[in-house]
């Protein structure tokens, strides 16, 4: 069972992880002049690109504060759920097959592709 701090620490850190989703996606979409959802690509490459860096760099953190960063932070600043949701959308209400697979295809290449940069970064 997880220890008080750590519970704490998930918390916090999900509470900004969301906020500064929500901040940089409204904003990146309200400029973007497209229905194309590249808010939620952004705070998801940015995310798996910091998740792959700090899954090496951070190893030595205390378990509290590796909890609020990683799981608690980062877990709520990437979006898979919108991610799911977006692309469905895209296909079933706008019609947008081609955006849809746009969409999950620009997620997942770009994810993984960054999560090994992060890495590759944290030595």
């Amino acid at each position: 069972m997880a220890s008080p701090a750590v519970w704490i620490g998930v918390a916090c850190g999900g509470a900004v992880g969301a906020t500064v989703r929500w901040l940089v996606a409204t904003a990146v979409d309200g400029r973007s002049g497209t229905s194309f959802p590249i808010g939620t690509l952004c705070v998801n490459a940015v995310g798996c690109l910091a998740i792959g860096y700090l899954s090496v760099a951070a190893a030595d953190w205390p378990e509290p504060r590796r909890a609020a960063v990683l799981t608690g932070m980062l877990g709520a600043l990437t979006t898979f759920s919108t991610f799911g949701l977006e692309a469905h959308l895209l296909h079933a209400e706008h019609g947008r097959t081609d955006w849809a697979m746009l969409h999950v295809a620009a997620h997942v290449g770009c994810g993984l592709l960054l999560v090994w940069a992060g890495r590759a970064l944290a030595g």
